[in-house]
């Protein structure tokens, strides 16, 4: 029994050695490198800004109306067709005088509405001519950003149908008074207040076209030429 109890002893003593001896090994061994990405430090031009939303118009837009309550007897345009000044848009018929009379373009542009239909009677607006090479984006401001906001300040245009193309725009145009709209949720509904805006675009508009909707950001504050790190190295923990 007591030679029994010496080799137990012994084998425990092995176990204990080996396995502290494992233990401290593996806590020696230094930790696997964390792999991490670098970049070169370098200067840029740093910008505030405000979102706001969009959508292109024309500076020059006319509505061109008739009343006569005359038969359009013929339509000469379709929508999307270029017209000059004085061009024949519609013919009317005077059925009493059984005379005819001409609905004419006073002004050069685009047709982008008619409402003309032929048969029907003349009342009201009846063609829209908008000028396409001359665009501005009408948008909107939060009242919570209106403070920090005037006019000229820069303004970066982008639209879906264009990708990543950015416009460089000026903001031309705030409104004195707010839109007032109500947001409903499930428990309350409160009244949410905005600011028209509108944003100058630069001769060349490429891609835009009127009634596209637009993502706005105005530049309220930048510095140039500063050391920058990237946001995604921004990290919490």
């Amino acid at each position: 029994m007591k030679k029994k109890g010496i080799i137990l002893c012994v084998v425990l003593g092995v176990a204990l050695l080996v396995g502290g001896g494992a233990y401290v090994y593996a806590n020696s061994q230094p930790a696997p490198a964390i792999a991490v990405k670098t970049a070169p430090l370098s200067k840029a031009t740093l910008q505030n800004t405000i979102s706001a939303t969009g959508v292109i118009e024309s500076y020059n837009k006319v509505k061109i109306n008739d009343t006569s309550n005359d038969k359009i007897e013929k339509i000469y345009v379709s929508v999307g067709q270029w017209v000059a000044k004085d061009d024949w848009l519609c013919q009317l018929y005077n059925k009493a005088d059984d005379s005819y009379s001409y609905v004419k373009a006073t002004t050069s542009g685009t047709i982008t509405a008619m409402n003309a239909v032929k048969g029907n009677p003349a009342n009201g607006e009846l063609f829209t001519i908008e000028d396409t090479n001359d665009l501005k984006v009408r948008g909107k401001v939060k009242e919570a950003d209106l403070n920090h906001i005037h006019e000229n300040m820069p303004v970066l245009v982008k639209a879906d149908a264009t990708g990543d193309k950015v416009f460089p725009g000026n903001l031309t145009k705030i409104a004195p008074t707010a839109i007032k709209s109500e947001a409903t949720t499930a428990s309350t509904t409160a009244t949410k207040a905005e600011f028209e805006v509108e944003i100058d675009l630069p001769a060349d508009t490429s891609g835009l076209k009127i009634g596209m909707t637009t993502r706005l950001s105005i530049v309220s504050e930048e510095r140039a030429d500063v050391f920058s790190v990237p946001f995604e190295a921004l990290v919490v923990n």
